[in-house]
């Protein structure tokens, strides 16, 4: 018989912060230090989320403020040749927006994360755009985005690494179990990276979602003990003592799918970039753009189901697995990975959301241009979105 494994320092049983609007347990005040945030590269712009969020909001303010009358009726640009256009609001419609426009914001609880998170950067050869925004299903009622990214260079510049998770809504804490998967694969993959490791270690994948799995029992075994702490349900907190959560315990409090992707800097001596996918849990997905048509590279939801499916394969798990897909880019391509808030309107890529996407797309945008083709009204998907696509050939402050 093993011996109990022990919780990580820092997680020893001790005085108990007080609760918080946010976590009724006092998860915030014992959890482990948040993920330090993404490092980008010497010599690249940085994630400017909120420069950017402004950026992008006052511009929207001062289009609709010029509008001729202040209505909740979409304003019809020059489109009439395809099916999406600019509310007064400025964002585009795809379709039918239902009552979408109609939503009254209300502001997560304190500690959330940001409604709107952007990134861009360059890595050699490669631009990428990345934005991750609220659904409006969760800004109606005032719950956090649980969807996050992450985006890295490698030490020696040859690789681009990052991971997108989307957070089970049906936990509370998921936002935290996203951004956790998000931080600790990145940088499983890029610890591979920096010790110069052979070609065949990148399909160690296994080892890079035990880490991030491991993460997250450690991330929610204080959220769990301040539970059964307040529920005077003294067997579970016991069993806690002497180890981690199981993995059933920790997804009733917080649970995430991961898709994590690298992609070679450089071409090889045939003009390919070298891309690999691990895809880790759920339903997020990826897709090759190229010269305006999509292939895709993972498997896309629900296609061909005669019953459409909500169950989701999420982290931590009590057997970690992954499915690794290899693929190339060359000039003018692009990777697009996204969760499945954009994915779903998406589908296979054959319909008005792939053509509206795939527009603006093209090349590589200016980052509010970006994040506007992410955050569309479009009927029934409401849910929180985010994309991370990534150009090949292509060099900064390109049109």
């Amino acid at each position: 018989m093993t011996e109990p494994r022990q919780p990580p320092p820092g997680l020893e049983t001790g005085p108990e912060p007080p609760a918080t609007a946010d976590d009724p347990y006092g998860a915030t005040g014992g959890a482990p230090p948040a993920d330090p945030p993404v490092q980008q590269p010497a010599g690249q712009p940085p994630a400017a989320v909120g420069f950017w969020h402004d950026r992008w909001a006052s511009s929207v303010a001062a289009e609709a403020a010029g509008a001729a009358e202040a209505t909740r009726e979409p304003v019809q640009e020059s489109t009439a040749d395809r099916p999406w256009r600019r509310h007064s609001d400025g964002r585009w419609i795809v379709g039918d927006a239902g009552r979408q426009p109609l939503v009254q914001v209300v502001a997560p609880r304190e500690g959330s994360p940001q409604d709107t998170a952007l990134a861009e950067g360059e890595a050699r050869q490669l631009v990428y755009r990345a934005a991750s925004v609220r659904g409006i299903s969760h800004q109606e009622r005032g719950q956090p985005r649980q969807d996050a990214f992450t985006v890295r260079t490698s030490a020696d510049g040859g690789w681009l690494v990052g991971c997108i998770a989307d957070g089970v809504s049906q936990a509370p804490l998921s936002h935290q179990a996203a951004e956790t998967v998000c931080a600790h694969m990145t940088e499983a993959i890029i610890d591979v990276t920096d010790r110069k490791a052979s070609l065949e270690a990148w399909l160690d994948w296994d080892r890079v979602v035990q880490v991030a799995n491991l993460a997250v029992l450690e991330r929610a075994h204080p959220v769990l003990r301040r539970k059964y702490r307040h529920r005077n349900e003294l067997d579970r907190l016991a069993a806690l003592e002497n180890g981690l959560p199981t993995a059933a315990e920790a997804r009733g409090v917080m649970s995430t799918t991961a898709l994590a992707f690298i992609v070679g800097t450089e071409p090889d001596d045939y003009g390919r970039h070298l891309v690999m996918l691990g895809n880790a849990a759920g339903d997020c997905s990826a897709f090759l753009l190229r010269e305006g048509r999509w292939t895709a590279l993972t498997e896309v939801k629900n296609e061909g189901a005669s019953v459409v499916s909500g169950v989701v394969r999420s982290l931590p798990a009590d057997t970690p697995s992954v499915r690794v897909i290899p693929a190339t880019l060359s000039a003018g391509d692009a990777l697009v990975v996204m969760t499945d808030g954009l994915g779903d309107p998406l589908g296979s890529a054959t319909g008005v959301v792939s053509d509206f996407l795939a527009e603006g797309w093209s090349s590589p945008p200016a980052l509010p241009d970006f994040a506007a083709r992410v955050s569309f009204y479009r009927r029934t998907f409401a849910d929180d979105r985010t994309a991370v696509v990534v150009w090949a050939g292509q060099r900064w402050g390109a049109p």
